[in-house]
């Protein structure tokens, strides 16, 4: 009489019944493989559709400024940039340095050091066309000065005193002269001082500073 082993080995292979490989293979090696809760497979498959909507909000909002910057600095281009401004920057700090020195060597040309302007004209002090009123305009230190020789007369000198300049450098700003048109009443004295000018009136014997 055959035993059950015997019946076991003479029973056809389709009647055998198998076991599931991953069933085996997890009890065999005792490592059960992690499965993805729901609540995450839904967070996945949410988060993919805002993260495209945010890239398209940015594609259509961002100003072509922005995303250049941002293509630079994803290219790593940032860097020759940085250089190219810092360069710029220098440049212009430079010129602005040459240009105030230019500036300042024509003012020692023209006008020496003091400052000093000087000038003829006819403003009606017991002067003439042939004897023209000599003025010499004076920037010492700072404080500006004009002097006045009526008719070319050393004896009926008169000085005006115009302003202090207190700002820095303000001892090497020029200080120039113009008159008033004479066809129009009493000839009046302009002293120009950088952007500033100031009116010295005339009253037919002297002028009077500015108050």
């Amino acid at each position: 009489m055959p035993t059950t082993l015997d019946q076991h080995r003479l029973a056809p292979k389709s009647v055998l019944r198998h076991r599931p490989l991953r069933a085996d293979s997890e009890s065999a090696e005792g490592v059960s493989t992690p499965r993805r809760s729901l609540g995450s497979h839904r967070s996945a498959h949410a988060s993919a559709p805002q993260a495209g909507l945010v890239q398209a909000f940015a594609r259509r909002t961002c100003l072509p400024v922005l995303a250049g910057l941002l293509q630079a600095f994803k290219r790593r281009i940032w860097l020759p940039v940085l250089v190219g401004m810092l360069a710029a920057m220098l440049m212009v700090s430079v010129a602005q340095l040459v240009i105030s020195w230019t500036a300042t060597a024509l003012d020692d040309l023209h006008y020496g050091r003091p400052r000093t302007y000087q000038v003829d004209a006819v403003v009606g002090h017991q002067d003439s066309a042939a004897s023209p009123s000599h003025f010499l305009a004076l920037n010492l230190h700072g404080r500006i000065q004009i002097i006045e020789w009526p008719a070319g007369d050393a004896t009926h000198v008169h000085v005006y005193v115009g302003p202090q300049l207190l700002a820095t450098g303000g001892d090497l700003a020029p200080v120039t002269l113009s008159f008033s048109d004479p066809s129009r009443g009493p000839v009046d004295m302009l002293v120009h001082i950088e952007q500033s000018t100031l009116i010295f009136h005339n009253n037919g014997q002297t002028f009077q500073p500015p108050t």
